[in-house]
């Protein structure tokens, strides 16, 4: 991802090349610093058995599984989100953790369990506490899904802080992460419902028609279809002609005399 580990030609050959960094690799750069770096101690304190030693104060152990396509992973991992939420339960933070949760008075495991959904930007990401330890699970850069294990007190593991006991809490933190793989679940394969939608709703994919040869013809003219059913004609409408003499008048009545009907 953004270390470069996914454009490797090689992965095998990648993840042989991280195993071998242990606790000798991670001394033998702290001595070759000393030596060029100025410190308190001399060459006689180190002759009596003054020297420095690393501490682990914080480790963490991450998994990285690539994805087919960004949106197969952001459907998935929103459908675990919901699914999920009781991770922070004592029984299952015990399996995560291959841990025995204590809830009597006097013997009482430390900590808060719970599970937390915290939103930076808009991505969310899924967190499980145990003691000083958690876990959290997100999707990495829209293309992968990320587990990790962040140990911030190796005593959470009876282990000292030496880094020497690098190996046990190596064991330790990529176990956790596998084993909170193995306990989530999901109601249903959202990504097969997402495929089939898209393959219900998608448009049709536009297919050539053939060519073909157009001949145009001239046809004879259609005879009307009353004609043709033999349907007879509508009569015609018969004018009448105007009279070429205009009528008489009719006659009005004479001044000072009433009109008499007949």
């Amino acid at each position: 991802m953004g270390n470069g580990f996914a454009a490797v030609v090689d992965p095998a050959k990648v993840q042989t090349i991280c195993d071998r960094l242990g606790s000798r690799q991670i001394d033998a750069l702290l001595r070759k610093w000393l030596r060029r770096l100025p410190h308190p101690f001399t060459v006689a304190d180190r002759a009596t058995g003054y020297r420095y030693e690393i501490s682990i104060l914080q480790a963490e152990f991450s998994l990285t599984q690539m994805l087919d396509k960004p949106v197969t992973g952001r459907i998935f991992f929103e459908q675990v989100i919901p699914d999920n939420l009781d991770l922070g339960r004592a029984d299952h933070v015990g399996l995560i953790f291959n841990r025995r949760i204590h809830k009597g008075r006097k013997l009482h495991t430390p900590g808060r369990f719970r599970t937390r959904i915290i939103t930076t930007g808009l991505t969310p990401s899924l967190h499980v506490d145990y003691k000083h330890t958690t876990i959290k699970q997100y999707h990495k850069e829209g293309r992968a899904l990320r587990t990790e294990t962040t140990i911030n007190n190796p005593g959470d593991f009876n282990l000292r802080k030496g880094l020497t006991n690098l190996t046990a809490l190596r064991e330790v933190g990529f176990t956790a992460n596998r084993r909170l793989l193995n306990i989530e679940h999901i109601r249903h394969d959202p990504a097969a419902g997402h495929a089939a939608f898209t393959a219900v709703t998608a448009p049709a994919r536009p297919q050539r028609a053939a060519r073909r040869r157009v001949v145009l013809r001239r046809h004879p003219r259609p005879r009307p279809a009353r004609r043709a059913a033999g349907i007879p004609a509508a009569p015609q409408q018969v004018h009448q002609r105007r009279p070429t003499h205009p009528p008489d008048p009719v006659p009005r009545p004479e001044p000072g005399r009433p009109h008499e009907n007949r």
